[in-house]
């Protein structure tokens, strides 16, 4: 291999480390005061957006908007990368949305406790009833497969909705905040953390109290965040089961996420133009 081609590999590398090199921010929903704020990787919190009404949970789609379900106005905010709030989904009075999912296809699927029952929103914004009779249900989590889960606080169960609507038991005598870490489901409730298996198999991950929040967020590193209603606390588990306080001082913390990573500015055509180099001196040396 001659120096160009070293040159074009080391150019798609680099590329590739500026892709995954920004650090990525936390948001959090702080009920009380009508604010989504941000937690840098550092711990610092800033307001994200404010004016809000009764924000209790967080989602994003693949292209970083962020969707803030309102329990008081009974409808779901959509909010850009850069801040600006629109109305996205409103759903009948007393219907009480209270957290949603995002699958792949950029789908919202948001619960409306009150009503019990699943409405899924199409990003151009149709309505239509997903799933009904869901009981006692909070939250919903989304696996890379666009299955659908819910915890069923009346009988302590985990369920699992297929795209298609049906849906099963998946785990039992269990139930909390949930979130995803790959194909690996992770709950949290005030015995401690679990981890849940594709196969429905739990195991435990960390033991003790870790109820308060509504869900946890990963980041791209597989470190587990949830928050702490009653401490006004945002809390980190690494993947060795430390934990620690990430940020304090928030006013009645819920919905807690991470937007999807985004390359630094560049990255994407410092990557093209290496895959690009790199192709010339390969068809150069086919050629000759």
């Amino acid at each position: 291999m001659g120096w160009w081609s070293y040159y074009a590999l080391l150019f798609v590398l680099l590329s590739l480390g500026a892709m995954t090199a920004r650090a990525q921010n936390l948001y959090v929903a702080e009920l009380d005061i009508g604010t989504v704020s941000m937690i840098t990787p550092g711990g610092v919190v800033t307001p994200f957006v404010t004016g809000l009404n009764f924000p209790t949970s967080l989602s994003f789609d693949a292209s970083g908007n962020m969707y803030e379900s309102d329990n008081e106005t009974d409808s779901v905010n959509k909010i850009t990368p850069g801040g600006t709030v629109t109305l996205f989904a409103a759903f009948p009075g007393g219907s009480n949305p209270y957290d949603s999912a995002v699958d792949s296809s950029g789908n919202l699927f948001v619960n409306l406790n009150a009503a019990n029952e699943i409405d899924k929103v199409t990003p151009s914004g149709v309505i239509s009833t997903f799933l009904t009779g869901t009981g006692e249900t909070s939250q919903l989590v989304i696996d890379p497969s666009n299955n659908l889960y819910l915890p069923d606080g009346t009988f302590n169960n985990i369920d699992k909705v297929t795209p298609g609507g049906v849906e099963t038991t998946f785990a039992t005598g269990i139930s909390g905040a949930m979130g995803f870490n790959g194909n690996i489901l992770y709950v949290a409730n005030n015995t401690g953390i679990y981890e849940i298996s594709p196969a429905g198999v739990v195991t435990t991950f960390l033991l003790g109290d870790y109820s308060g929040g509504e869900n946890l967020a990963f980041d791209s590193s597989g470190n587990l965040y949830y928050s702490n209603f009653s401490t006004g606390d945002v809390y980190e588990v690494t993947t060795g089961g430390v934990s620690s306080v990430f940020a304090s001082g928030l006013s009645q913390p819920l919905g807690v996420a991470f937007a999807p990573p985004i390359p630094e500015p560049g990255s994407v055509a410092m990557l093209v133009g290496g895959l690009g180099m790199l192709g010339l001196v390969v068809g150069r040396r086919r050629a000759s």
